[in-house]
């Protein structure tokens, strides 16, 4: 894989437990990336956000954010694919060119 392939894009799909299930497993990822935790969090008031992490057009990652005040805060996640190499990923997730212009709350 390509770091410079990777893009975010919003989730679209209509159940989140199933995408996260289908792309690293049953029980792979961390409560707080569940579709309970974010439907939890959502009755509380706060804002969720879903967001689909792509390589060209290939799913590789999910991550699940929740507005803490004026902050999203990703709390366990990303949940990656078996197949990724994830210094090649945070390296380029983190790089502030590649998510200048890209606001989460595109993705609510």
């Amino acid at each position: 894989m390509r770091a410079s392939n990777i893009s975010l894009h919003p989730f679209e799909g209509a159940n989140w437990q199933a995408a996260l299930e289908a792309l690293a497993g049953p029980g792979a990822g961390a409560f707080q990336q569940s579709a309970q935790y974010g439907d939890v969090m959502r009755a509380l008031g706060r804002k969720v956000a879903r967001v689909e992490i792509r390589s060209g057009t290939v799913r590789i990652g999910l991550v699940q954010m929740i507005a803490r005040s004026k902050l999203w805060l990703i709390s366990r996640g990303p949940v990656f694919g078996p197949d990724v190499f994830l210094g090649q990923m945070s390296r380029r997730l983190y790089n502030r060119r590649h998510c200048a212009g890209w606001r989460a709350a595109s993705a609510l």
